[in-house]
């Protein structure tokens, strides 16, 4: 499932995939994913299976001074309750 929604995610920005990996989030299977998409964008996305529910954390960066320490921040500050 996790890579489906890679795919669709990657189809729809016309992105190619540079990096991701799989790790889990307070239990759950998840996947960080780095793309650049069109117009040379970054592309970072956080996809996490929750039972049937998925959610997927999106940042693109359209600047060429890209700076990973504020997407994970962000990526960190997501927390399942």
């Amino acid at each position: 499932m996790l890579n489906k929604i890679r795919d669709f995610g990657l189809y729809g920005v016309q992105g190619t995939l540079i990096s991701e990996r799989r790790f889990t989030v307070q239990g759950y299977p998840a996947k960080d994913i780095q793309a650049r998409a069109r117009g040379n964008s970054a592309m970072y996305n956080r996809i996490i299976l929750v039972g049937t529910r998925a959610y997927t954390l999106l940042v693109f960066e359209t600047s060429d001074k890209r700076d990973i320490t504020n997407v994970e921040r962000f990526f960190e500050s997501f927390s399942l309750h």
